[in-house]
């Protein structure tokens, strides 16, 4: 799992990686245009949905600028 609407996989399990989670949400919110999202838990999304809204969209990208 990867990205949910307004959340994201786990990554507390033992093969789960913060960073890598933080990386993989970062190249996804830098995707262009508006796709539809449906993640395998939860009600379908958009990108742009979760670009705005999403804390951990925003804070993998946040993350990024540091």
């Amino acid at each position: 799992d990867t990205l949910m609407r307004l959340d994201c996989g786990r990554t507390d399990l033992p093969t789960g990686s913060e960073a890598q989670m933080r990386a993989s949400l970062r190249r996804l919110a830098a995707l262009p245009g508006d796709p539809h999202v449906y993640p395998g838990h939860g009600p379908e999304t958009t990108l742009e949905y979760e670009r705005r809204n999403s804390p951990e969209m925003n804070f993998a990208n946040d993350d990024a600028d540091s």
